[in-house]
Formats: structure tokens, C-alpha cells, sequence
């Protein structure tokens, strides 16, 4: 028996598994005829693919754009309620405007940096006056203020904050500098007595902190500035208990 009469009876110990393209276009064709198709023209697959993926990121961006929407009321809502001294909506609308915002930036819109930026922009002077209605209308040792409605208390607010923090950092948020910054005020204001206060800015401060760790990528900065984390954190659960 010739070795081409015992490669073709399989008696061999190899098997030739070579598949020419010619074979593969046969077989394609053959596989969509079973099934009443046109087989698809080369490159059709890879075009099908790409098109898939940019009605993927349409659909995202889509989402992002209703979200962004959504925050322009939740914004415009909020400003006007602050005007009116209706401080508990306003702090309300603020946090949830913010959450909306940054939901449309981890979705993709807007599109172009100056526009993101702008966002930001926005989004940090609505976090501050949200931090400065806490600040004025959540002490519990101080009673209610003038306001045509009752502020939430202080832990119904703020409850995405990281997730927003962590949205804004993508495009150009300064976590660390705002965190080191609300650290200062912190601890003036403990210096002060002022308990609650230092609490509320100490807490920010983790969040801006925890933030940058998770965003900057680098094991060392955050082992350098980990120390700081857990004194900062014992001191906020410190005075958690002194509220």
C-alpha cells in the first residue's frame, strides 16, 4: 500500500487538516443555501461588526444626552427654589442634578473637551453651594433657619457623590487639590468647636481622596497619601459620633 493510499484510508498517524479559501467560500455558500440566505460578501462581516458598535455608542451617547437633559431641569429647578429661600428642594435638585450629570459624562455626552469642561465647571459651583446649604441648614445643634421648606438631613444628600466626583476627575476634576483644600477647612473648623461642620468637610475630603486613588492609576501616590486617608477617616468617625 502506497502512503497515498494510506493517508486517503486514514491509516496515517497525522491528518492533513489544510483548508484552501476556496474550500471555506464553498462551504459558507453551501451553509447559507441550507437555510435560504445569500451568503454575505467578503468584508460584509467586519462591516456588520463596525456598524454594530456604532449603533452601540449611538444608543450610549443617546442615554447620556436624556440624562444631561434630565439634570438641565433638576439645575434649573434647583436655582430657582434657591432663590425663593426653598433651601430643602433646592439642596435636593442640586444632588440629583449632579448625579444626572455625571451620568451623561460616563455615557459619553457631550462630545469635545471645552464642553466637558464647561460641565465640570458647572457641576463643582452647584457641589459647593450644595455643601454650603449643609453646612448652613443640617446642623442639628443650630435649629432651623429661614426657608420656606425643611432641608433633608445631611446623609439623604450626597449619596453618589463619589460616583460623581469619579465622572468629573475623567475630564479635569482636581480630586486630590479639592481634597487637600476641604482638609484645611476641616480642621479649622474642629479647631473651632465647630463639630458639625468638620465632620461634613472631612467627609468630602475622604470622598475627593478615595476618589483620586481610584482614578490615578498609581500604586505609589496611593500608598504616599494612604496614611493621610486613615488618620483623616478616624478623625470623621470621631466626630460622626459627636453629632
Amino acid at each position: 500500500m502506497t502512503k497515498q493510499m494510506e493517508k486517503e484510508q486514514g491509516l496515517t498517524g497525522g491528518t492533513d487538516l489544510t483548508v484552501t479559501d476556496g474550500e471555506i467560500d464553498a462551504l459558507i455558500k453551501s451553509v447559507y443555501e441550507d437555510i435560504g440566505k445569500a451568503p454575505p460578501k467578503k468584508g460584509e462581516m467586519t462591516i456588520k461588526a463596525s456598524a454594530v458598535d456604532e449603533a452601540k455608542e449611538a444608543l450610549n451617547i443617546a442615554a447620556g444626552k436624556n440624562k444631561f437633559l434630565e439634570g438641565q431641569k433638576l439645575a434649573q429647578a434647583a436655582v430657582k427654589a434657591d432663590k425663593e429661600l426653598s433651601f430643602g428642594t433646592a439642596a435636593v435638585n442640586y444632588d440629583k442634578a449632579l448625579e444626572c450629570f455625571a451620568n451623561a459624562l460616563d455615557h459619553g455626552f457631550p462630545k469635545g473637551d471645552d464642553k466637558r469642561k464647561a460641565i465640570c465647571t458647572t457641576m463643582l459651583s452647584y457641589a459647593d453651594r450644595l455643601q454650603m446649604l449643609i453646612l448652613e441648614y443640617c446642623d442639628p445643634s443650630l435649629g432651623l433657619k429661614e426657608s420656606t421648606d425643611t432641608i433633608p438631613a445631611r446623609t439623604q444628600l450626597n449619596n453618589k457623590r463619589r460616583d460623581v466626583f469619579s465622572a468629573m476627575t475623567k475630564v479635569n476634576f482636581q480630586a486630590l487639590s479639592r481634597g487637600v483644600d476641604l482638609r484645611k477647612r476641616a480642621k479649622a473648623a474642629q479647631e473651632k468647636d465647630l463639630t458639625f461642620a468638620a465632620y461634613v468637610l472631612y467627609a468630602e475630603c475622604l470622598d475627593c481622596f478615595m476618589t483620586y486613588m481610584a482614578e490615578s492609576g498609581s500604586k505609589d501616590k496611593n500608598e504616599r497619601i494612604m496614611g493621610i486617608v486613615m488618620e483623616t477617616l478616624e478623625i470623621a468617625e470621631k466626630l460622626k459620633k459627636e453629632i
